[in-house]
């Protein structure tokens, strides 16, 4: 009934975290754009990144590259840093420069902040969530990271994102809408209505999907039928 363990690391609301469980290190996001890697069993903090220049909204740990931390912000900015090493911001992509295509299709003109990160189990891909609706791919696969593609479907900020292993990615959006990504060359989405503002999207198959919105429910979907 009570918490093991209660650690005050951030200063500001803490919107995400992320486990390294081979290192058992873990990342704390918050309000005021830092990023706390603290030892899980212990407490002890081992470094704080000042990265964003306003609401850090996700932190993952890179899967293919364990010393390098990907965070996103509503400064528009996705940021790879080396947390064990010198701790400088090894790539900064300005989401802003990449709506910039969107907008000349006629794409949402909503500030493309990022709400919501997600990392393929091998790190290959990696995809981004923003308020201007869209979904910004990245190519993990390489040492540098590397734009390749936009997924258009939401009408409204994407506010989550689940990969299920290297092939998939679903998207979960503030107009109540989730999609099943099928991230192949030749790949395709399905559109499932939900009705509400989904949160937060958990599960390690399509057929049992958690996920909550702004009711006071947990729900569990089942996507594989399109």
């Amino acid at each position: 009934t009570q918490p093991v363990f209660t650690w005050q690391v951030n200063n500001q609301e803490i919107n995400s975290f992320d486990l390294l469980e081979t290192e058992d290190r873990l990342a704390s996001a918050d309000d005021n754009g830092e990023i706390v890697i603290l030892d899980y069993n212990t407490g002890e903090v081992i470094r704080t990144l000042n990265k964003h220049t306003n609401i850090c909204s996700s932190v993952k740990f890179r899967p293919n590259k364990p010393w390098q931390i990907l965070s996103g912000g509503l400064d528009c900015r996705l940021i790879v840093s080396d947390w064990k090493g010198s701790g400088l911001g090894v790539m900064i992509f300005e989401m802003e420069e990449l709506a910039e295509l969107d907008y000349q299709v006629g794409f949402s003109l909503n500030p493309p902040m990022v709400h919501a990160l997600a990392c393929s189990s091998s790190g290959g891909m990696i995809a981004c969530g923003l308020e201007n609706s869209t979904i910004e791919i990245f190519n993990g696969a390489t040492k540098n990271l590397s734009h390749v593609e936009s997924l258009y479907g939401h009408t409204k900020g994407v506010s989550s994102l689940l990969c299920l292993g290297d092939e998939l990615l679903i998207s979960g959006g503030n107009e109540g809408s989730l999609f099943l990504w099928h991230l192949t060359p030749d790949g395709s989405g399905y559109q499932f209505t939900h009705g509400e503002q989904i949160n937060s999207l958990e599960g390690t198959d399509p057929t049992n999907i958690f996920l909550s919105d702004y009711t006071k429910n947990i729900h569990l979907v089942d996507l594989s039928h399109s």
